[in-house]
């Protein structure tokens, strides 16, 4: 089974290069519900906090933090007509089992091939109780007043102090670690009033290491915990790790 998967970075400088000929999505009278789950990997071995796995670097890690935001999650026809699903503002926590399924109503009846979502928040139109929630579980940077869209921490042993530490966010150019991936189905998601489909996305934590943006080292880079290049190069990592895994009527 081949697995397709398109990221970008909502970047400034990448505006004009946005495509124009989206499709204009009909009205929708009908609506149904779906679940999203993620399913987080490390390779071909499964993710469990307190493991340990190898890097592609051959560097020993392991993890005892893993939290991100999924945000806008929008899903698209096979025309590329958009349905953004309102309200998708969602922590994933590992430590949380619970979290790593987001229950989304009112999505509009229909078949889909693909979902676009965001990794991280901007603080605009939100919630007021977005920012006491991000601040209680340590994702949002109280003095630039910025909420962090990734955060992973863990212990190598390669490290003088063993901390290894991706605290990434940033929002502004010429350093934007907010990244929007796109992830085609290779089976039709198909949204009915009655149904509640169940769609999984896998995510391979690996990547952060070794994903579409560059090879990172724990030993060079053990701790990222501002914005900045490394922060954008460790989160388009991050991003480059979701694919398709299955869906389930």
């Amino acid at each position: 089974m081949s697995l397709i998967l398109l990221s970008s970075c909502k970047k400034d400088e990448e505006a004009a290069t946005l495509p124009t000929t989206t499709p204009t999505p009909e009205v929708p009278t009908t609506f149904g519900q779906m679940s999203l789950r993620v399913d987080h990997k490390f390779g071909n071995q499964a993710y469990t906090l307190g493991a340990f796995y190898t890097n592609a670097a051959g560097e020993q890690i392991s993890f005892n933090k893993t939290k991100y935001f999924i945000n806008d999650v929008t899903l698209m026809t096979a025309t590329g007509a958009p349905y953004e699903i309102a309200g998708t503002r969602h922590l994933v926590d590992l430590t949380d089992p619970a979290s790593l399924t987001l229950n989304l109503e009112n999505v509009p009846t229909g078949t889909y091939t693909s979902a676009r979502f965001t990794i991280g928040l901007v603080d605009e139109n939100l919630p007021t109780d977005m920012v006491a929630m991000s601040t209680e579980e340590q994702m949002y940077w109280a003095d630039s007043q910025e909420f962090i869209f990734i955060r992973v921490e863990g212990y190598s042993p390669i490290v003088s102090n063993g901390q290894v530490k991706y605290i990434l966010g940033g929002d502004e150019a010429p350093h934007v670690a907010l990244n929007e991936p796109t992830v085609v189905f290779t089976q039709p998601l198909t949204i009915t009033e009655e149904g509640a489909p169940e769609l999984a996305f896998n995510l391979d934590m690996a990547r952060l290491f070794n994903g579409a943006a560059g090879n990172v080292t724990i030993a060079a880079t053990p701790v990222v915990q501002a914005p900045g290049a490394n922060a954008v190069l460790v989160a388009d990592n991050f991003a480059s790790g979701f694919s398709f895994g299955s869906i389930v009527e």
